[in-house]
Order: structure tokens, then sequence, then C-alpha cells
């Protein structure tokens, strides 16, 4: 693959011409070039018990207002290409799932009773010209619990941790949202490559209630009200602070490391409406005033909108 990359998604589980990351609120400034070579073996039993093993190769260069350089006294030093080889470990385990399969991916008919998966990738220094060593892991869980006929609650929990010192393109970086469209996965009122950090805790936490407003006009309305949170904490180490370590690059205009304070934004909406819009507002609690994310003003509050049916 030979493509353009937004830092923060992770554009190889979706699809990179994807329709909604051309309609945005705010200007896509910061990104980068690709060239990804990636061979995997995939295996899954009738349980739904899956795993992957696989080796990866990437040559990263930055592109729009990104830079990659170091900075030591007075001497500026820039990096023009970022190379990486690794080795990938994945499992994912989800019984009773069940899914439509299209071509590389799959939408979920049924979901799992309980969702886990867990990755390790590690990056060996000298393959193919690969830059550094280190080694990452990453874990989620997710989970929808019924609430008999007043709805569902469904939870989310996720975790992180980089554990050596890398430049900050290697670290995580949040999955922000500056489209029209509202991202269950996603944190939807944080920009594109607003955030960093080399390990983090997230949650998300969404109820769906089998009542809406909308009951008081119409009584066989099939609305239903949404309402949820997420967040993330996660403050940076000092091993991959660029501040303490002069070889590391320095961060962009508008990278911002997570602090001590989680990052944390609510929505409440309503779905099922017309059987298959559902229409979110999203606020945002923190980090309000202090961030400005290639030249975009962070954003307080959004009205999104996206599809699905609500069962």
């Amino acid at each position: 693959m030979n493509d353009l990359n937004i830092p923060g998604q992770d554009l190889l589980t979706t699809n990179r011409d994807n329709i909604i990351y051309s309609f945005s609120h705010t200007a896509t400034n910061n990104m980068s070039l690709q060239k990804i070579g990636l061979l995997t073996f995939e295996n899954e039993n009738k349980h739904n018990f899956s795993y992957s093993v696989g080796a990866k190769y990437t040559s990263d260069s930055p592109a729009g207002i990104v830079k990659y350089m170091t900075v030591s006294g007075a001497d500026t030093t820039i990096v023009d290409r970022l190379n990486t080889a690794e080795l990938i470990l994945s499992l994912a385990y989800s019984p009773n799932e069940q899914f439509f399969q299209i071509r590389d991916r799959r939408i979920p008919i049924r979901r799992g009773d309980i969702e886990l998966t867990f990755n390790h990738r590690i990056g060996i220094k000298g393959i193919v010209g690969s830059d550094y060593n280190y080694q990452i892991t990453s874990a989620k869980t997710s989970r929808r619990f019924k609430l008999g006929n007043a709805g569902s609650l469904d939870t989310k929990l996720s975790a992180g941790m980089v554990w050596n010192k890398v430049p900050f393109p290697l670290l995580f970086i949040p999955a922000g949202n500056q489209s029209y469209i509202f991202q269950t996965e996603d944190f939807n009122c944080m920009n594109f490559y607003e955030f960093t950090t080399d390990r983090f805790v997230a949650g998300n936490i969404n109820f769906l209630f089998n009542w809406s407003p909308v009951k008081w006009l119409d009584k066989q309305s099939k609305v239903k009200t949404s309402l949820g949170t997420r967040a993330i904490y996660g403050p940076l180490s000092d091993k991959n602070n660029p501040t303490l370590h002069p070889d590391l690059f320095v961060f962009n205009e508008g990278v911002t490391p997570l602090g001590t304070m989680p990052y944390t934004e609510v929505n409440i909406g309503l779905a099922n409406v017309f059987k298959f819009l559902r229409i979110e507002y999203v606020h945002r609690l923190t980090y309000v005033n202090e961030n400005n994310t290639e030249g975009n003003k962070s954003t307080p509050g959004a009205l999104l909108i996206s599809g699905g049916f609500a069962f």
C-alpha cells in the first residue's frame, strides 16, 4: 500500500477512501505519506476465537504541516522518513458473534456476548532500514448489557503501553473525529492528531433507552434515547518527553501530550429516527480552552449524525 495517512486513524482497518473523511468541519493539515508492506496469517475457529500473526514494514514521511525533527540546543535536524519493521500478534474472542463478511472486513449482525482483543507489536531495528527497537501492547474489551424493557447498556474499556523510548509518531494517538458523522469508537470532539501518550486507559459507556420525548407526541414511536460518555487518561511518561530527551522528535504544532486530567466528552441524542437515522449532540468537558490543533480551535460541541438500526 502506498497512500496518505491521517495520524490516529487506523485506516488499515477501514478504507482509506472512506467518504466520511471528505467532509469535515476543520481542515486536515497533519498527515503523512506511508508505504506499507503487510503479511499476515489469520485463523478463526467455530467458537469465534481468532489469532493473527504477521510482519509489517512501514516507511512514513511527514506531509502537510507535519515535521519530524530533533532539536538540541541551537542544532535542528530534519528527518524526512521514519522506517519501522514489526512482528505482530493479535488475539480476539467474541463468543456467539454473527456477522456478514464483505471483502476484507465484516459487518456485525449479532454482537458477541463479550468481545476481547489483544495486540502486541515488536519493532526490530536494522531490518530493511528499520530505525527503532520497541514493544507496544494494547487490549480492549466490550460488552452489551440488556436492561430489560428499559433498553441496553454498551460498555468498552481499552488500555495500552509503549514499553520503550520512541518518537511521537510511534506513540498512541487517540482517534479524533473532524467529520460530521458520529463515530461510536472515536472521540467526536477531538481533532485529528490532537493528543499523544505512551500509556493510557480509556472507557466508553452508552445507554440506549427504549423511550424518547417523541412518545409524548406519538405513543407508537420506536425512536430511542441515547446517552453516553467516553474518556481517556494517560499522562505522557518522562522517557518519551522530547523536552527531556533531545534525540526524540519535538511535538508538532497543535500536538499535545495528555496531562494528568482525563479527556472527557458526553453525548445525548435520538436513535432509530425514521428507523435508521441517529442524531447525537456531543459536548467536550475537558481541555476546552487549552488546545489549538493544526491552527484550529478545539471543538466544544457538535451536532452529528450516523446511520444504523437500533433493534
